[in-house]
């Protein structure tokens, strides 16, 4: 809206008034805004409702020298010389917005030389060629809502906007901007252009109700105070103000310092409820400097935003040189912006006092490499050399990066440089700060307490820091950490030493507790190990350099406090309540240049010498290493086999003198050990070089499951886990270091459980396996795992007689061994079933019934296998029978007449009183043939089926072979083939029991045959197949000869023997000569030998049958011969 609105008039009527003419008449305007307040622009003051009454510079000048009052501009005014106001001029002049500019270059606007001053919605404008204001000699000068712009010192140096010396200024909501101090040509370098908005000197300068300093500057040379600057015991007090785009000349390192307010030499300073944006440039102090002078900041918000690198050097908000300051209730932040020196919001320098309380400074964030704020302290730096003391209380500093020392905080700015400072930290937190680490030997993530210093931390927190050398502090001076409530030093960490305080001074830890402090390897994360000697701690609590003092209230985590012999220990001043994780150093080296070794004896801790320590003290000091050789636990300290710290009597310190940790994991949720929990852990004691620690008794238990041992790891059941020295890395036979590991951890292997069933199956079509056969079925109630071998259990008979037949175990499927893999293992136990065929006179084998004895030969056949054989060398007396003349006594010889009587088949008519009287048969050789009716049981050739039977190989059924001629009516016979499989040893045997055929002679009746089988005479020889009797040897063959006795009716009471034998092996094999029920009858001869044609039995059979033929025919001649 412009400021010369159209008027609009109304009619006037002139009236006398005595001798004044006066017009009444009404002039109205639309308003007008003047730097943020609307106005009135009217010939008529809002304020005091009088006429506009000033137009020119002339009336303006008049009116002032005529003191007239209120004074009320009507239109904007150029001034082309001074308007001079004097001490006797006492009233306002009312701008009504409009505005007084000036018009000629270097001189001052207005200058108020005394008097009492108000200027009301003006604007006073020195078009920057001029000062628009200047004030002295006691003047009291109020601007109210109005603006003072585009000033220049002209040919001045000092107060570009407003210059006020021994007077009074007061600016409500008054703005102060664009204005420059430059410096007056030719003038010498001690004449600075100071104040580029205002300069006051021995002045009392009021900012108050929303008053602004805005974007004034200064202009070459080395002039301060780019807002204002104060000097001279001046007293300034802001409230409510804004300062904003103030800045000195350059970023030089002289002169140039307080970007928006500079005051000194006895200032004294209020600031509150007010707002400084700083900007650059300038050399310290963006908002304020102070210099030999007092302020108080209250309530006051300090912005440092996106100015970027080297915006500034030192103090972005203050620099506090040799003066008092206190800041309170205040905020201070800053984002993309850095100084190239200290203090990224405050820097104290020199001498002087120090207060921060209750306030908040932010800066631009914390993360690995950056963005820094400052080089030294990035909040607050206390530069080299100073002797201040200060505290800092109730205070929050958080996310602030620096360069190099004192993330946070710095006492002493550059490394190796001393000062006195002496600095209280009260229930202040510190929080995210840190310095860079990069290529650096930064020190102090938090503070840093360079030499001379000193540093008393009570209460409050030093959280997430970080630097190479001490997280959260580095300390060169002298640190307690005592009084008040807790401090917390947590969650900092160094890249190199030092996670929570790196001490190479004096450190005293009180009222403290760590935790979480850590060493890492790039800056965010990384093992925990000592730079150049990585299987080493780096004191992630505490890296002592030189002695920790320690008090029984301090409380550390399980992170170390680190300690070098013979240069630091822990200093104790009482007995100790918590527990402590002390490392040091076990090899020369590092880049810390360390030169203890780890030994026996290594000093630990001692007493202040006020307190002797104790083994107590020593319990609850831990050993903590990297190289995990064996820490023991706190609580237990009676291993002697770990590296732990005991106390030396002697000279009652504490030293390194040393036990390790086996968890056991049943590594599976439905696991659990006798007590019924997953996990136990239990301490090993190595005491001596050459011990072997046992691994627990205690064995986990899983459903379904075999404990398979330990292993080391939960997933690779393959790395078995064996509980020795070696398991904690011990090699050689002394133990002459730690045992490299703290603990270890075994977990359960497990193996699923695999079951053995048996089952049984029937081999023979239309028969189903009968209870009493699947009673014999084993039973296999253990478990077997994937690797294991399984032998099946054999049925505990293998043969089963029923009524109408038997059942033959054959074997099982699979055969087995079998090796166990991951599914349950079945054996298939396969039977057959052999059918008895009952003789055609089924009385004749009653007749054996009244011999039971033969019924137990039945069972005998199973034992026909080698029992037998042990009696068979009493068959052997039937070699003699070679010699018959000899046996003609034995009757032996007789058997071989018994062939030659052929006729015998008539005996088959005597068969049923031959079993009474067969002793008294004995005599009667040719009851002897009766006996062979018992071969008739022979029937039993029915057995043969049996032979169907693997087991069939009863050597002694395959002589019954002849008896085959009943298996013609069972072509089953053909099975037998299957027998011959195992014929070979039976062969032998088989030519014995051939004789037995002779019980068949009854086909004597073709003796013809048997002449035939003369031609098997030639096999006579056979004779010597008696020699086969060598096979007889195996006497398993003799088996069969025992059958021979029979023939021989005195042999039978040898019998007697067998039957005490009466395994019922031998008595068998008459059963199955029981059947031969068709003996006596020469087509048998003849159809036993279609079948061996049929059969395709070997030639080694048929010799079998041959030589039985002969022997038969031999006993027939020799029966004719009587």
């Amino acid at each position: 809206m412009e400021k010369n609105m159209k008027k609009i008039k109304f009619p006037i009527r002139k009236l006398a008034i005595g001798v004044v003419p006066l017009s009444v008449g009404l002039a109205l305007t639309q308003p007008a805004i003047l730097n943020k307040t609307i106005a009135l622009a009217s010939n008529v003051s809002a304020e005091t409702g009088l006429q506009g009454n000033i137009s020119s510079e002339q009336e303006l000048n008049d009116r002032i020298k005529s003191n007239a009052q209120n004074l009320v501009l009507s239109n904007n005014i150029n001034i082309k010389n001074t308007i001079n106001i004097s001490s006797a001029f006492n009233g306002k002049i009312h701008g009504n917005g409009y505005s007084l500019k000036l018009v000629t270059p270097n001189i001052d606007m207005v200058s108020v030389n005394g008097g009492n001053v108000t200027f009301d919605s003006v604007t006073l404008d020195g078009g920057d060629i001029g000062r628009p204001l200047a004030i002295s000699n006691n003047a009291d000068v109020t601007l109210k809502k109005s603006t003072i712009q585009r000033g220049n010192t002209g040919n001045q140096s000092q107060g570009g906007g407003v210059f006020v010396r021994d007077s009074k200024l007061k600016l409500d909501n008054t703005s102060v901007q664009d204005s420059k101090a430059v410096k007056k040509a030719g003038t010498p370098d001690d004449v600075r252009p100071d104040g580029g908005g205002i300069y006051a000197y021995n002045a009392e300068l009021t900012l108050e109700n929303k008053s602004e300093v805005l974007n004034n500057t200064l202009v070459d040379g080395h002039g301060n105070g780019g807002g204002i600057h104060a000097t001279k015991d001046s007293k300034v007090k802001i409230s409510d103000t804004t300062f904003s785009g103030n800045h000195a000349f350059a970023v030089k390192d002289e002169a140039n310092e307080g970007g928006a307010l500079f005051v000194d030499n006895g200032t004294k300073l209020e600031v509150s409820d007010s707002t400084f944006n700083v900007a650059k440039s300038f050399n310290t102090g963006g908002a304020i400097a102070m210099r030999h002078a007092t302020a108080t900041v209250k309530n006051t918000k300090f912005d440092i935003n996106n100015l970027g690198d080297a915006y500034g050097i030192s103090g972005g908000a203050i620099v506090s040189s040799d003066s008092d300051l206190k800041v309170d209730s205040s905020t201070f932040t800053a984002t993309g912006s850095k100084l190239t020196f200290a203090g990224g919001f405050i820097d104290i320098v020199g001498s002087g006092k120090f207060s921060l309380t209750n306030s908040t400074l932010t800066g631009a964030g914390s993360w690995w490499n950056g963005p820094s704020i400052a080089t030294f302290g990035g909040a607050i730096a206390f530069e080299s050399k100073g002797t201040s003391t200060a505290i800092i209380e109730n205070t929050t500093i958080k996310d602030v990066t620096t360069d190099e020392n004192g993330g946070a905080i710095t006492l002493s700015t550059r490394k190796d440089e001393e000062g006195s400072v002496n600095l209280t930290l009260r229930n202040t937190d510190i929080i995210n700060t840190r310095t860079r680490f990069a290529w650096k030997d930064t020190r102090g993530g938090g503070i840093y307490v360079g030499k001379g210093n000193t540093l008393k931390v009570e209460g409050g927190s030093i959280k997430n820091g970080f630097s190479v050398k001490g997280g959260a502090i580095y300390n060169d001076g002298v640190i307690e950490v005592s009084g008040g409530t807790e401090t917390s030093i947590a969650n900092n960490a160094s890249y190199k030493y030092g996670g929570g305080i790196y001490n190479n001074g004096s450190l005293l830890v009180d009222t403290a507790s760590f935790a979480n402090n850590s060493k890492v390897s790039d800056g965010t994360a990384g093992d925990e190990e000592n730079s150049g000697k990585v299987k080493e701690y780096a004191g992630a609590s505490i890296y002592a350099k030189k002695d920790v003092t320690i008090t029984p209230k301090a409380k550390f985590d399980e992170k170390d406090v680190r300690v070098l012999d013979q240069e630091s220990a822990l200093v104790l001043k009482g007995a100790l309540t918590n527990k402590i994780n002390v490392s040091i150093s076990e090899q020369e080296g590092g880049e810390n240049k360390e030169t203890p070794k780890r030994q026996v004896g290594y000093l630990v801790a001692k007493g202040d010498g006020t307190y002797t320590p104790t083994k107590e003290d020593a319990k609850l000091l831990h050993y903590f290493t990297k190289d995990t050789e064996g820490v023991s636990d706190y609580s237990d300290h009676n291993s002697l086999a770990k590296w732990d710290y005991v106390l030396n009597p002697e000279n009652n310190t504490i030293v390194l003198g040393q036990r390790a940790k086996v968890i056991y994991d049943v590594n599976a949720d439905n696991a659990k050990f006798e007590d019924g929990n997953k996990v136990i852990e239990e301490i090993i004691t190595l005491y001596k070089p050459d011990l072997n620690p046992q691994e627990t008794t205690q064995i986990p238990t899983r459903e379904g499951y075999r404990f398979k041992g330990w292993f080391t790891t939960k997933d690779n059941q393959s790395d078995k886990f064996t509980l020795s020295k070696e398991s904690f890395g011990v090699t050689g036979d002394q133990i002459v270091s730690p045992i490299p590991k703290e603990s270890v951890t075994a977990y359960a292997g497990w193996e699923k459980e695999q079951k053995v069933i048996y089952t049984f199956i029937s081999e023979t079509v239309g028969k189903e396996i009968p209870l009493v056969v699947e009673a014999l079925k084993p039973l296999d109630n253990t478990t077997y795992i994937k690797g294991e071998i399984v032998t099946p259990k054999q049925p505990t008979q293998k043969e089963v007689v029923l009524e109408d037949g038997k059942w033959v175990f054959k074997g099982y499927e699979p055969v087995g061994p079998v090796t166990v893999e991951n599914t349950d293992i079945n054996f298939k136990g396969a039977w057959i079933f052999e059918k008895i065929k009952k003789p055609e006179t089924p009385e004749k084998p009653e007749t054996p019934e009244k011999p039971e004895k033969p019924e137990k030969p039945e069972t005998p056949e199973k034992p026909e296998k080698p029992e037998t054989p042990e009696k068979p060398e009493k068959p052997e007396k039937p070699e003699t029978p070679e010699k018959p003349e000899k046996p003609e006594t034995p009757e032996i010889p007789e058997k071989p007449e018994k062939p030659e009587k052929p006729e015998t088949p008539e005996t088959p008519e005597k068969p049923e009183t031959p079993e009474k009287p067969e002793k008294p048969e004995k005599p009667e050789t040719p009851e002897t043939p009766e006996k062979p009716e018992k071969p008739e049981k022979p029937e039993t050739p029915e057995t043969p089926e049996k032979p169907e039977t693997p087991e069939t190989p009863e050597k002694p059924e395959k002589p019954e072979t002849p008896e085959k001629p009943e298996t013609p009516e069972k072509p089953e016979t053909p099975e037998k083939p299957e027998t011959p499989e195992k014929p070979e040893t039976p062969e032998k045997p088989e030519t014995p029991e051939k004789p037995e055929t002779p019980e068949k002679p009854e086909t004597p009746e073709k003796p013809e045959t048997p002449e035939k089988p003369e031609t098997p005479e030639k096999p006579e020889t056979p004779e010597k197949p008696e020699t086969p009797e060598k096979p007889e040897t195996p006497e398993k063959p003799e088996t069969p000869e025992k059958p021979e006795t029979p023939e021989k009716p005195e042999t039978p009471e040898k019998p007697e023997k067998p039957e005490t034998p009466e395994k019922p092996e031998k008595p068998g094999i008459p059963k199955k000569l029981e059947n031969p029920s068709v003996t006596g009858k020469s087509e048998v001869v003849k159809e036993q030998k279609e079948k061996l044609a049929q059969t395709g039995q070997s030639t080694t059979n048929t010799g079998i049958i041959g030589v039985g033929l002969m022997m038969l025919a031999t006993m027939i001649k020799r029966r004719k011969k009587r």
